[in-house]
Formats: C-alpha cells, sequence, structure tokens
C-alpha cells in the first residue's frame, strides 16, 4: 500500500494537529545523475524529516536550513507517538 502524497497537490492540513505531527518528506537527491549511458544505484529522491508549518515545510536537519533545495515532492505522515 503506497500511502505517500504528491505535494504541492496534496497538502497536510491547515491546523494545529497537523502542524504538531511528524513527517517524512522525498526531496529531490542532488546527487542523481540523469545522464545517458550512466549506469548507478543512486535513488531520485532522498529522505527527510520535515515539520509542517501551515503553509511549507520546516526541515529538521540544519544543513537544509536557509537552503533553496529543500523542494518536498511527496510526504507521508509518521504515527502519533503519544
Amino acid at each position: 500500500m503506497n500511502n505517500w502524497q504528491p505535494y504541492p497537490q496534496t497538502k497536510p492540513d491547515n491546523t494545529l494537529k497537523a502542524q504538531e505531527a511528524d513527517y517524512v518528506v522525498l526531496i529531490a537527491n542532488p546527487f542523481y545523475v540523469n545522464k545517458q549511458g550512466v549506469v548507478h544505484n543512486i535513488p531520485r529522491h532522498r529522505v527527510e524529516l520535515a515539520i509542517w508549518c501551515g503553509n511549507h515545510w520546516l526541515p529538521v536537519d540544519a544543513d537544509y536550513i536557509g537552503e533553496h533545495t529543500f523542494d518536498v515532492k511527496y510526504f507521508i505522515q509518521l504515527p502519533s507517538h503519544n
């Protein structure tokens, strides 16, 4: 069963409950080589943790804060840990 939601076609709700939830997002992998003749096993997307802020994603990893490369393609909400 595929629960990944495409972003920005689908967005989490703009509620406090949605903003308090934990999310895993797929972003474009900056190390992917899209070139004919290159054989590799580098995936197209990279898995990261993120926080939904109501209208945008905030990366948990400090490497992406302030960068324009945090372009979310898909997301999934993690189960509550309460």
